[in-house]
C-alpha cells in the first residue's frame, strides 16, 4: 500500500445494527488514518478494536451457544452471566473458535 492511500471502507453492510456497524467503520477510518500518518501502534490498537467489534457482533448472534460452549468464561466469579460487550478480546478469540467464528 502507498504510504499516501488509505484502504477502502471495511465492508460491514451484513451487522444489522447501525450503531455497531458505524463504530467499525468509523474505526477503522481512524486506523487507516493513524497508518498513514505512521502512527503504527495506534493502527494496531484501532485494528484491534474492529476485531473485537466483529467477533461481539458475531458472536452475539450466537449468543447462546457460546454460552452453553464455555460456561466459565462468560460468567462471574460468583456464577452470574456477564454480558457479552464486557468480554475482553482475549475471551472472544477461544470462545468464536468452536462455533467457527474464527
Amino acid at each position: 500500500m502507498d504510504r499516501g492511500t488509505t484502504r477502502g471502507e471495511i465492508p460491514v453492510s451484513f451487522i444489522t445494527d447501525e450503531s455497531v456497524r458505524e463504530g467499525l467503520k468509523d474505526d477503522w477510518r481512524q486506523a487507516n488514518k493513524a497508518y498513514t500518518a505512521r502512527v503504527y501502534a495506534a493502527a494496531v490498537v484501532l485494528c484491534g478494536a474492529v476485531l473485537e467489534g466483529l467477533l461481539t457482533w458475531a458472536i452475539s448472534t450466537r449468543e447462546e451457544e457460546a454460552r452453553q460452549r464455555h460456561p466459565n468464561r462468560s460468567r462471574t466469579k460468583a456464577g452470574k452471566e456477564r454480558p457479552l460487550p464486557r468480554w475482553s478480546l482475549d475471551e472472544l478469540i477461544p470462545i468464536g473458535r468452536p462455533v467457527g467464528l474464527v
